[in-house]
């Protein structure tokens, strides 16, 4: 009756490791990535009473005899099925949905773990919590987060452009100014406004009366010209200058002018209408109005306002400020072997006398001063007879206004912070110029406090006439930007404007309605803090600085095993490779069969609390039977004694 005790025995001893197991995992219900172990049971060996024979002729065969002496444990293992996550609302808990481990290090040697309750120590190190053991990154390396630690900015070499330049803003207009009063001849002048050739009909004719002379009429005849429907002023004019009286025609750079002889009269006087037809019409001829305005080759003599004869010799002064504010003093010599006797040899002498400005005599007899450069300036002039002067002209009368104020174009003006090498800011102002129709031009200022600038602007920003940005023509086409030197730094920094793409409408366009241009962005950092980590599913832990730039700081390793189940536990969740569960394979969430990381969460133990109930009882009741058996061999080894009696 040995064996039936021996069996018993075995029986109470392996249902305990049954009911340790069981605890053991009911203790750890609420243990973070615990994993629940299973028992396996398997019978010791048999006793072989009788090996049994095979059958033959005369006998049938027998079954072998062999008795059990118990039960063994077969093995316990490990059940790594996943847990549930819950949210901690931490951001350093993670969890690996999927297969996988966490690597972790003492310093010796490497530690495996399903839970990612992990936290930053005095030294910036990532290490598990209540262990202190610490994270790897996917390069084998220790994980150090930057708390307390200046990140290092970065320097601007973009600033984006976006918006709109009013395509009806004013553009740059130069100074002019004029005579208040214009140079009138005695001698009626009356010039043609339109230019040959000129469509006449053969016996088109007009009349035209000079002065006091009896009205003249002039028909226009075929054989008279080449194409009388295509006359040339040349052809007109001799027409008319064959018998005109008091006055001739001429050609004027393409027109035809009528002009009077002198007259002692107090007016001279040309009045044109037409007789048949309205060649006065296709002529560009008045024939309301008598023009007495003068022209460069009237003599200074034939003025209106001249006085008395000019003499050779006579000085006119002529004074003003040039556009840059020079004064200007200079002098008009009279007389055909001095500066000249025309009011064109006048207007050529002003215009000598200034650097930065243009004398002129235009079609209304009007004379005026041009500066040669866009913008308000100090333009002034003044021409008088000098003092002893035998002639005179009332040149008091004709004293200049400025007619047309100079100015730049119209300007939009934006800023925006940029960084220099070192990470320091600085505020860089643009200002956008119109200087022509579809073209603009850009200009760059900084605090002089902060640095200098080496090239300040961009000129030849084009727009098709769609509105859209075209090209920027000229000095750095195609590659717009600015260079300048920041206090502290002896590098050059050159900063390029993104105007968008050529044809395109997504950068900075030119329609007829109001500004908007304005810089948007640039690619500069100043030096900022760690503020907050993040980690993403891939498991990159990814910092959010102050300066607003996200970074990635490191990778978690996850390693995995071909059998999870082989491996040591060491306590404190961790884990070592064992003999049977393969070498650690490192990697990376989401890469070679492992998981994906979820953030802010950590991994429930699996222990399922009803199947660990029923084991319990299974347990009771195995060690309970188990009990019976060795009593009731007890019980019969008692009646075996008492045969003596």
């Amino acid at each position: 009756m040995g064996a039936s005790l021996l069996a018993g025995v075995s029986g109470l001893r392996n249902h305990q490791k049954l009911l340790d197991v069981v605890a053991n995992n009911l203790a750890n219900i609420n243990t973070p990535g615990f994993k629940v172990s299973n028992v396996g049971f398997a019978d010791l060996f048999s006793q072989t009473l009788d090996t049994g024979a095979a059958s033959s002729t005369n006998l049938g065969g027998r079954n072998p005899v062999q008795l059990g002496m118990g039960v063994k444990t077969a093995g316990i293992s490990t059940n790594f099925e996943q847990g549930s996550l819950s949210a901690t609302g931490r951001t350093l808990d993670v969890a690996i949905e999927g297969d996988g481990f966490f690597v972790l290090s003492d310093g010796n040697q490497n530690y495996y773990t399903r839970v990612g309750q992990f936290d930053v120590d005095s030294s910036n190190m990532l290490v598990l919590l209540g262990a202190g053991y610490r994270v790897m990154d996917a390069g084998g390396a220790q994980i150090t987060i930057p708390k307390n630690v200046t990140m290092p900015g970065q320097i601007t070499t973009n600033i984006d452009i976006v918006g709109n330049l009013d395509a009806n803003a004013d553009g740059p207009l130069a100074e002019v100014m004029t005579t208040n009063a214009t140079f009138t001849t005695d001698k009626a002048i009356i010039a043609g406004t339109a230019a040959g050739p000129f469509a006449l009909a053969d016996g088109n004719s007009m009349t035209i009366a000079a002065n006091a002379n009896p009205a003249q009429t002039f028909t226009f005849l075929t054989a008279d010209f080449v194409d009388i429907a295509n006359a040339t002023v040349t052809e007109v004019a001799a027409v008319i200058n064959a018998t005109a009286v008091g006055f001739s025609a001429s050609d004027r750079d393409g027109r035809l002018v009528l002009e009077s002889g002198s007259s002692d009269v107090a007016k001279s006087a040309l009045l044109v209408s037409n007789a048949s037809g309205t060649p006065a019409a296709a002529l560009g001829l008045s024939t309301t109005n008598t023009t007495v305005v003068a022209a460069a080759a009237t003599e200074l003599q034939d003025l209106a306002s001249n006085v008395s004869a000019y003499a050779d010799g006579d000085v006119i002064n002529i004074t003003g400020t040039d556009y840059d504010g020079t004064t200007v003093v200079s002098t008009f010599t009279f007389g055909s072997g001095n500066d000249g006797i025309t009011l064109g040899d006048l207007v050529t002498t002003i215009s000598s006398s200034f650097t930065g400005a243009t004398a002129a005599l235009d079609s209304s007899g009007n004379l005026t001063l041009t500066a040669d450069v866009v913008g308000d300036t100090n333009l002034f002039l003044g021409i008088a007879d000098a003092a002893g002067t035998t002639g005179g002209t009332q040149f008091s009368n004709h004293s200049f206004d400025t007619t047309t104020q100079g100015g730049l174009g119209a300007t939009r003006a934006t800023s925006i912070k940029i960084y220099d090498s070192m990470g320091g800011s600085h505020v860089v102002s643009l200002i956008f110029r119109k200087e022509a129709t579809n073209e603009w031009s850009t200009t760059a200022s900084i605090n002089a406090a902060d640095g200098i600038l080496l090239d300040s602007k961009i000129e030849g920003i084009r727009f098709g006439e769609d509105g859209s940005f075209s090209q920027v023509v000229g000095t750095g086409e195609g590659d717009p930007g600015f260079e300048m030197r920041f206090n502290g730094i002896a590098s050059p920094q050159t900063i390029q404007l993104d105007l968008g793409t050529s044809g395109g409408f997504s950068g900075l366009t030119q329609y007829g309605s109001p500004f908007s241009a304005a810089a948007i962005g640039q690619d500069g950092l100043g030096p900022g803090s760690l503020r907050s980590i993040s980690i993403s599913a891939d498991g990159t832990i990814q910092g959010n600085f102050s300066n607003g730039k996200i970074s990635d700081i490191a990778q978690l390793q996850v390693a995995t095993f071909s059998n999870p189940p082989g491996l040591l536990k060491q306590g404190d969740n961790l884990y070592l490779p064992g003999a049977n569960s393969g070498p650690a394979v490192s990697g990376t969430a989401m890469a070679g069969g492992a998981g994906r990381i979820s953030s802010s969460t950590i991994e429930s133990s699996n222990v399922d609390i009803a199947l660990e109930f029923t084991r319990l009882i299974t347990a009771q009741r195995g060690f309970q039977v188990n009990a019976r058996t060795i009593t009731t061999t007890d019980q019969m080894m008692q009646e075996l004694a008492n045969l003596i009696r």
